[in-house]
């Protein structure tokens, strides 16, 4: 549902769901599996904090999901595990999203909008040994003069296998916190 807000002093909607994406990989082309977190299989992310001020929102719990006035600084954690069986070099990045016929939609690669450009993350690339947890701090920095509406973005946790198959093609896999 999009609402229309009449003006830039009302508040900003960020909405978002946690997005467990798991893209099927072949062992023999030596790709890590990505999974949800709550499966311990491959690598998982999952929101390491609820504002106490949104304990009652089940979505506060699984989702980054606030609505802030511009000029507002939202902090939240992320944990980012490697359950792969090897040690796994994690990309940690903000990207654009947006809903497409009432489902929530991580745009392709690194694509950007105002949301992901507000998003930061402190720690943009982790090297986890296998079994090893990590927390990561989102920063989203809402500017004074931010549009109104809502915005949606995507935190992702990315493994890539580093190698190309025989066709050429180099395997990506993702998870993500929605926002």
């Amino acid at each position: 549902m999009r609402t229309s807000l009449p003006t830039r002093r009302r508040l900003l909607s960020l909405f978002g769901r946690v997005a467990w994406l798991l893209i099927p990989v072949a062992a023999t082309l030596g790709m890590p599996s990505v999974a949800n977190a709550d499966t311990n299989v491959g690598v998982g992310i999952r929101l390491a904090d609820v504002p106490v001020a949104s304990s009652d929102n089940p979505r506060a719990r699984v989702y980054i999901v606030d609505h802030v006035a511009p000029g507002t600084l939202v902090k939240r954690r992320v944990e980012v595990s490697n359950n792969t069986g090897r040690d796994t070099r994690i990309e940690v990045y903000p990207a654009a999203a947006d809903t497409s016929h009432g489902s929530f939609v991580g745009l392709a690669d690194r694509a950007q909008n105002e949301l992901s450009t507000w998003t930061n993350v402190d720690r943009p690339t982790l090297r986890l040994p296998d079994g090893a947890r990590q927390m990561v701090e989102v920063k989203i920095d809402v500017p004074a003069d931010a549009s109104p509406g809502e915005q949606y973005a995507v935190i992702w946790a990315q493994a890539t296998s580093g190698a190309k198959d025989k066709s050429g093609i180099t395997l990506v896999s993702r998870v993500g916190i929605r926002i």
